[in-house]
């Protein structure tokens, strides 16, 4: 398996806690967040660990795809609207 694979028991426990950090709530849309999406995403070196993720509903975490995305853009509609 991949050192940036996002399988197994070690990416679930971090995934849970950032869903819990979040109160489940979608870091981009404010509604219900069942994924953690990378600030920095993996493909641009950013690591899986606590402090890179957000939670994140499916629909936002597919739309930013493996863009990194800066804090001021968080929960604007314009952003997922270009």
């Amino acid at each position: 398996m991949s050192v940036h694979s996002a399988r197994g028991a070690a990416w679930n426990r971090v995934r849970l806690a950032c869903l819990e950090r979040d109160l489940e709530v979608c870091a981009y849309c404010g509604g219900h967040a069942t994924t953690a999406d990378h600030v920095i995403p993996i493909s641009k070196g950013g690591p899986s660990e606590l402090w890179n993720l957000v939670a994140a509903c499916q629909p936002c975490n597919a739309r930013k795809s493996d863009r990194p995305i800066l804090r001021r853009f968080w929960r604007d509609e314009t952003w997922f609207a270009r």
